[in-house]
């Protein structure tokens, strides 16, 4: 549901934004495994959400990052607020870890955007 939410948040920003390319991150390999095969040889709620992924995004945009330095799991591992705010990886560039990991990997240029709409969310929220 995270490769499916990040997909559709992508496809909102680039109707209003030009970005020439979006590369799309994942600690789950499964997902990874999944977004690489066809939607059709996997049950229907898996092969319905893997055909939008498909629909929007090419399985090259899928990059994995691992877990213990993905900087989205940081609220899963019983941070404070205080030591939440601390953490300049959520407010600046990237932690050491996450950059040496990512030199390992294929070095590109990113570009970093913040969208912020109080009149529409490209995310649905009336269902959670």
């Amino acid at each position: 549901m995270g490769a499916v939410i990040a997909t559709r948040l992508a496809k909102n920003i680039t109707k209003t934004l030009e970005v020439e390319r979006t590369i799309f991150w994942s600690d789950s390999t499964n997902v990874l495994y999944w977004i690489r095969n066809e939607s059709r040889e996997f049950k229907p709620f898996v092969a319905n959400r893997i055909g939008e992924i498909h629909r929007y995004t090419n399985p090259e945009q899928w990059r994995h990052i691992p877990g213990d330095i993905n900087p989205a799991d940081l609220l899963t591992r019983g941070l404070t607020a205080t030591d939440l705010d601390k953490r300049k990886s959520l407010r600046g560039p990237l932690n050491k870890e996450v950059e040496q990991s990512i030199d390992q990997m294929e070095r590109r240029t990113v570009t970093h955007m913040t969208l912020d709409d109080q009149n529409e969310s490209p995310i649905c929220t009336d269902n959670f």
